[in-house]
């Protein structure tokens, strides 16, 4: 199993790029659209590899993307080819947003909830949905036992409302992606279909949850 190094986050995100964010994300992608489209303010709260925040400004949107990890920030930094007022990109730690209440339309993270403990669970997603109407995320569930970086906690759909609920937030869609390779014995359409069917398999087969959630 691959421990987590705190210090070497910045070389794990170099094996993610826009296209493949592009492809595996798109059920995080899709709603933030869905429920507010662009042009919007997103802010990105443990930005990895920067990939989705610049496909979100790619879209229409002014995003600003924070992580604690002052290497990640000076990557991301690196790679963007935005102007500033277009991709904002800063050393942040999400626990204490520098930003005031309803500042932006939409939070989202992907991959970052499930490395951290019930409470500060709770409370970075209270200090989400200070600062913005929706929060959307993306976790790994407990049909996942990859261990992708080596700390991930996988909870359960009942787990994961209750700590939801505690941060003052509702739940209002959720669906879910990382169908294991044994469902692909299904029929192919179930998986073309972006309606109701392919919700359904995703929900009750895919190793990850998002959330779209409101205060």
């Amino acid at each position: 199993m691959q421990k987590h190094d705190p210090n070497n986050w910045h070389d794990f995100f170099d094996t993610f790029n826009v296209f493949s964010n592009s492809l595996r994300l798109e059920s995080l992608i899709r709603p933030i659209g869905e429920y507010n489209p662009p042009p919007g303010k997103i802010l990105e709260v443990g930005l990895g590899s920067g990939a989705t925040s610049r496909i979100l400004a790619d879209m229409g949107y002014t995003v600003t993307a924070v992580d604690i990890d002052e290497k990640v920030v000076a990557r991301a930094q690196g790679i963007s080819t935005f102007p500033e007022e277009t991709l904002t990109i800063r050393q942040m730690d999400m626990f204490h947003l520098e930003f005031p209440e309803n500042h932006f339309d939409v939070v989202i993270h992907q991959g970052v909830m499930e490395h951290f403990g019930d409470d500060k669970i709770v409370e970075a997603l209270s200090e989400q949905q200070r600062v913005a109407r929706y929060v959307i995320f993306d976790v790994p569930n407990n049909r996942d036992n990859e261990k992708h970086y080596g700390d991930e906690r996988f909870l359960s759909l009942a787990r994961w409302r209750t700590l939801i609920k505690r941060a003052g937030l509702n739940i209002i869609a959720y669906n879910g992606r990382m169908c294991p390779r044994w469902t692909f014995i299904l029929p192919h359409a179930l998986f073309k279909n972006k309606g109701p069917v392919t919700s359904a398999v995703n929900k009750m087969f895919g190793k990850a949850y998002c959330f779209i959630c409101k205060g």
